[in-house]
């Protein structure tokens, strides 16, 4: 049976569990074919409880139904699928004012993340607990938290450049093939045994620091 290719969410509640990553998890594995509740656990890592409750509840808002109940000893298992290839949301629906609002919101929990992963290879590493400001060969002020160390298995720069447009061009196209690139990779290696969680950031925006 074919799915329709696109979902709009109607209600406030749809739109929120579309835009809750832990559910966005969930819906992730069922779209991706991971039917039972136990498949969806083992593919996100979270328990079978959880995972049940995230299922009932994307089920009751319409989000996934119910392919067939498969049976088993005891109780049938339920198999979920995706009603749709495309889900979507209105802007209209969340609580944010505009996009930006929206965008602040979904990319919060990431950066909170990799602040921490940072932070915590940084203390592996031995370096000092310190922030130095110094200047680099062109004359640029530029700054280092806890010394500037980092592991072999992570790596970060966020900062303000002035670049010209043919750079900005190749730049712009030198992130896309690595994120290609990356993309391709962890399609190949996601169900490696000896595979690795990793959280990876690609940030390209014309601008400056909004603190200026």
């Amino acid at each position: 049976m074919s799915v329709p290719s696109r979902f709009t969410a109607s209600t406030p509640e749809q739109a929120r569990l579309l835009l809750q990553r832990p559910y966005q998890w969930v819906l992730g594995a069922v779209m991706d074919g991971r039917g039972s509740a136990a498949a969806v656990a083992a593919e996100t890592g979270v328990s079978l409880t959880r995972t049940h409750h995230r299922l009932t509840r994307l089920l009751a808002a319409g989000l996934i139904e119910i392919a067939q109940v498969r049976a088993r000893a005891g109780r049938g298992v339920k198999e979920y699928r995706a009603v749709a290839a495309e889900y979507r949301v209105p802007l209209a629906l969340t609580d944010a004012s505009d996009l930006e609002e929206l965008l602040n919101e979904a990319a919060a929990p990431f950066f909170r993340t990799y602040v921490t992963g940072v932070a915590r290879a940084m203390g592996r590493t031995g370096g000092d607990e310190d922030v130095r400001l110094s200047r680099d060969a062109h004359g640029k002020l530029t700054v280092q938290y806890g010394g500037g160390r980092i592991s072999a298995h992570s790596f970060g720069t966020m900062g303000e450049m002035r670049l010209r447009p043919e750079t900005l061009t190749e730049l712009h196209a030198r992130l896309r093939e690595l994120q290609q690139w990356v993309s391709q990779r962890a399609s190949e290696e996601q169900d490696d045994p000896g595979a690795r969680q990793a959280l990876l950031g690609l940030l390209l925006a014309p601008g400056d620091s909004p603190e200026r």
